[in-house]
């Protein structure tokens, strides 16, 4: 477990931001022999520390985010993603690809306010099909209907049976563990016209 974490990208990350910090600290505590000086230098330094994170968060926040896919914690799957906001078009996007996006269609079990990861696994004028328990994408089976989510929606495996063609400017999106609440069960994911989209990449696990 110790090696695992060791050989983490983000632990690795973190400890080359926190480490000269501690370093610079400790040098100085023994430069100015604990006297008061030291107390000055450490508060000048995190005000200067902590006015320079809220100015760049507010520069980062636009650009970057972190996302968390609850369903998938119990998995084998990918659980933290990082998302970089609006920086691919409906029309580049790729199947295979996870997005972040905010949405009504998971209410009442997850707020709209809550930023979702999904996977786009159909875009326009892909086949969609829902025969039996299994979900086709173009006549490819890509995953089943679930009895436990089809249970919290009330919902029967004869009602969800469906046959249609993604329309413009919507995605079909899963999510990669066996009960998520996606495409399956709410159907097509709209996106606004030229919206650029936020592309989630996992960063752990």
């Amino acid at each position: 477990m110790k090696s695992s974490l060791k050989n983490n990208p983000v632990v690795k990350f973190m400890v080359s931001l926190v480490m000269p910090l501690f370093v610079f600290l400790k040098e100085l505590f023994i430069a100015c022999k604990g006297r008061r000086l030291t107390v000055l230098w450490m508060a000048a330094l995190f005000s200067f520390i902590y006015i320079s994170s809220q100015y760049y968060s507010v520069k980062l926040q636009n650009k970057f985010g972190i996302a968390v896919d609850i369903s998938n914690i119990s998995s084998n799957d990918h659980i933290i993603f990082k998302v970089n906001k609006g920086i691919r078009d409906y029309k580049d996007l790729k199947k295979g690809e996870y997005i972040a996006f905010k949405t009504d269609k998971l209410e009442p079990f997850v707020s709209q306010d809550f930023t979702i990861v999904k996977k786009v696994i159909g875009k326009q004028g892909d086949h969609i099909q829902i025969v039996g328990l299994n979900v086709l994408v173009n006549g490819t089976k890509h995953a089943e209907l679930n009895p436990i989510a089809l249970s919290k929606i009330n919902k029967s495996v004869n009602q969800m049976q469906t046959d249609y063609i993604v329309p413009e400017n919507a995605l079909f999106v899963l999510g990669s563990y066996k009960r998520s609440y996606d495409s399956r069960y709410w159907g097509v994911l709209p996106v606004k016209q030229d919206t650029k989209l936020d592309i989630a990449t996992p960063i752990l696990f």
